[in-house]
């Protein structure tokens, strides 16, 4: 055996069609140094070693004695390590072992996960399929895992993962005890057939995609040291603790039930403990109860909890929850209940108070219709809380009507508030609703109360409103919203009324069919001043909106060019990359200015200064360059190139020149495709140098191209494409007529594209 084999450190084999073994009894234990095996896809590999002869099968040990990390993958035939008698085999520092589509193996030899093969294995990955399908079924389609006598034979194991897909699973570090995950394993009833003192190694405990499973471990389990338990999609599983279980759960920290669709409570109410005793959470800092739709409340017995750490609860779509816990309940720290994301979330004197106020429609709806200002207060904030998103019940439920009435109190400014909100979050998916009920006219009668708060949630509905269609922002802009949402826009406004009137008026702007002109076009000198903004936000609200005011007619674009934006839109991009809000809402309303017919005539100097913002963009990276590319500017810098008087064609000529020296050849080929060659090859007879240099390197770079392409097979391996372009737009004979310029920079550069491109003496140019 050669040295080279045996200082061999890792083995990959892939899709090797016709490999049966891997190695020979004999050869193996010259491969003393290695430390990682990979093997994949190899559909007819049946083992890892082959005896030679009998006599070997029963003398030899076969030792891997460095390797560390095992992993083998879709491997249809293949059954063992080895033929024969387990006890010949051995992995003293395997560290890791990743099995996968390997269903013959893993039915045939799941008992080979002993300490004797593997003394120092720490992560085991195996497919869900077969290791519970092993010894452990029970004939009827039902299954075990028995994960107390798998992990006891394994007493290094710190991570086993067992997963019903390919992907590879996320790792978390556990320095101490055990993290175990099973995944998509679809048959499995039970994962512990008895109480084993393995689970009070147990760290980290999640169980996920399991549909069959009954229980997750016997009631009298111990979980001393789980810190983190999930348990989602597993569509069986009636209850997730007992309470003596969760009475041994002293350190757990978090803990995540979720997708579960059976499960009614998470802490069975049994009788085992007495009603005085105090169950108490001590470490568990967040928990979380999502989308379980038949649970009632966390424990329905009598049993006292303490969560003296718990910061943070989600409930949320737990639409049978009426109670939190029958029992005395203590949650010193927890002062919120949260539903959809952090930002809605609850609070009512207690935890248990909180949970039924979140449930309880009938009530809250009485206290909408009451006489009471401030239960109709406390019971239109609580169901604000409850629509985000918005409730078909309680859309149903005839609040909306009530609520638009709320909004005409002006002696209750709060109340004016709170029902504002409960519109605005009806409105983000049911704008009809809203509109409907008559909101509109009041929202915008809104806009000249006396309250800030007020003022400001009627500009964020009335956007709201405006996003959701044309028709709908047409009907607001009718009602003659514009004027009363741009005296909001004064330099008294606080900075979030700013935002949202300025993000309001983009939305009165914003979509197709464009809305009619005269009703947006007063928007105009507030635009103009919000370009001057030092807000990000305000500033992309502004260009979007003027980009949008920009798009259409010479009409338009002139109305816009005479509001004096122009000026300050090519100054701001001109702002050092990256560019705070994104270039693309000023590059939108420069492209939609510049490709006006009235523009070219009335407004050079900004044209000019314009084309020189863009060339230094697009000489910055291929990002940079493709921002240019996605804002549509490349069409009408092509137009200038043409059209426009020297000055602004030079300009246009840089920018062009270097999006197609920085760019990728796809890049090039879409300025190609907007045809840049032909005013490229025009300006070539240009008097001026840097002009004619500029477009001498923009076309020798597209050339490249060409000649790329030919190189490579993509192309006619016969002729550059691109030589051909520019042979059609005449630019051969003036490359020609350049080798006589004056400067002599350009007539190197016009004999050295010659030369390259069209030399008869070379095969596959251009001519």
């Amino acid at each position: 055996m050669s040295c080279g084999i045996q200082n061999l450190t890792r083995l990959t084999l892939s899709c090797c069609m016709n490999l049966r073994c891997l190695f020979s009894s004999s050869t193996v234990s010259s491969f003393v140094q290695l430390q990682c095996i990979e093997i994949v896809g190899c559909p007819v590999l049946e083992e890892l070693i082959v005896m030679d002869n009998q006599e070997e099968r029963k003398k030899n040990i076969v030792m891997f004695p460095q390797l560390q990390y095992l992993k083998m993958s879709d491997l249809e035939k293949f059954t063992s390590f080895c033929t024969g008698d387990l006890d010949i085999l051995e992995f003293p520092s395997l560290k890791e072992l990743r099995i996968s589509k390997c269903p013959e193996f893993m039915v045939r030899t799941t008992s080979i996960f002993t300490e004797r093969v593997f003394p120092n294995l720490e992560k085991l990955k195996v497919d869900a399929k077969h290791v519970v399908t092993n010894k452990y079924h029970l004939g009827d389609e039902r299954t075990i895992l028995s994960l107390g006598d798998f992990l006891q034979r394994l007493h290094t194991m710190k991570v086993l993962q067992i997963g019903g897909y390919s992907a590879s699973l996320p790792y978390e570090k556990v320095e101490n005890g055990m993290w175990v995950e099973i995944r998509e394993a679809f048959h499995l009833e039970h994962i512990l057939i008895r109480e084993s003192s393995v689970t009070n190694n147990l760290v980290i405990l999640r169980v996920k995609g399991c549909d069959h499973l009954v229980n997750l471990v016997p009631p009298s389990t111990s979980f001393q040291n789980l810190t983190n338990m999930v348990v989602s999609r597993c569509n069986n599983l009636k209850i997730v603790l007992t309470s003596l279980i969760a009475k041994t759960l002293v350190r757990l920290r978090y803990m995540k039930i979720k997708s579960c669709d059976r499960i009614t409570e998470i802490v069975q109410g049994d009788d085992v403990v007495a009603k005085d005793e105090v169950i108490t959470f001590r470490e568990l800092k967040e928990l979380k109860l999502v989308d379980l739709e038949r649970l009632t409340s966390f424990c329905s017995g009598n049993c006292a909890f303490k969560f003296p750490s718990l910061e943070r609860l989600v409930v949320d779509d737990c639409p049978d929850m009426k109670i939190f816990s029958e029992g005395k309940l203590s949650t010193p720290k927890l002062h919120k209940v949260e539903r959809h994301g952090e930002a809605c979330w609850a609070w009512k004197d207690d935890l248990n108070t909180t949970i039924q106020k979140l449930v309880s429609l009938p009530g809250m709806l009485a206290g909408v219709w009451s006489d009471d200002s401030g239960l109709q207060l406390e019971a239109t904030t609580w169901f604000r809380k409850l629509l985000l998103p918005p409730s078909e019940k309680v859309i149903q439920s005839g609040v909306v009507a009530r609520f638009v009435e709320f909004l005409t109190r002006e002696d209750n400014p709060q109340l004016q508030l709170e029902a504002a909100r409960a519109l605005t979050n009806i409105a983000s998916e049911n704008t009809n609703v809203v509109i409907d009920g008559g909101a509109v006219p009041i929202f915008v009668k809104l806009l000249s109360s006396p309250s800030d708060d007020v003022r400001e949630k009627a500009v964020w509905a009335l956007g709201n409103i405006a996003r959701s269609s044309p028709r709908d922002r047409d009907l607001v802009l009718s009602e003659k919203a514009l004027i009363p949402l741009l005296a909001q826009l004064n330099k008294h406004a606080k900075p979030s009324m700013l935002r949202n009137a300025t993000k309001t008026l983009s939305r009165f702007c914003q979509g197709k069919p464009e809305p009619p002109f005269d009703q947006v076009r007063p928007a105009l000198p507030a635009l103009a001043q919000l370009v001057h903004s030092n807000d990000n936000d305000v500033l992309r609200y502004a260009c979007e909106a003027l980009s949008c005011l920009s798009d259409g007619t010479n009409d338009k674009i002139q109305a816009v060019i005479e509001a004096d934006v122009c000026p300050r839109l090519v100054k701001l991009l001109l702002h050092p990359l990256p560019f705070p809000f994104g270039l693309t809402p000023p590059l939108w309303t420069v492209r939609y200015i510049v490709k006006g017919d009235g523009f070219l005539t009335q407004c050079t100097g900004i044209a000019k200064e314009a084309c020189r913002t863009i060339s230094n963009i697009t000489a910055g990276n291929r990002e940079q360059i493709q921002v240019v590319i996605d804002a549509g500017v490349i069409g009408p810098l092509v137009d200038l190139l043409q059209n426009a008087e020297f000055f602004t064609k030079k300009e246009a000529a840089r920018a062009i020149s270097n999006a197609i020296s920085g760019g990728t050849h796809e890049q090039i080929k879409y300025l190609v495709r907007k045809g840049c060659i032909k005013p490229l090859c025009d300006l070539l007879l240009y008097a001026d140098p840097e002009i004619v240099t500029i477009c001498l390197k923009g076309l020798e770079n597209i050339l490249k191209v060409g000649e790329a392409e030919m190189n490579t097979g993509t192309a006619n391996r016969y002729f550059n494409h691109y030589a051909r372009l520019v042979e059609a737009a005449e630019g051969f004979k003036k490359i020609e007529d350049l080798k006589r310029h004056d400067s002599n920079g350009i007539c190197e550069k016009a004999v050295k594209i010659l030369e390259i491109y069209w030399s008869c003496g070379v095969i596959g140019r251009g001519r």
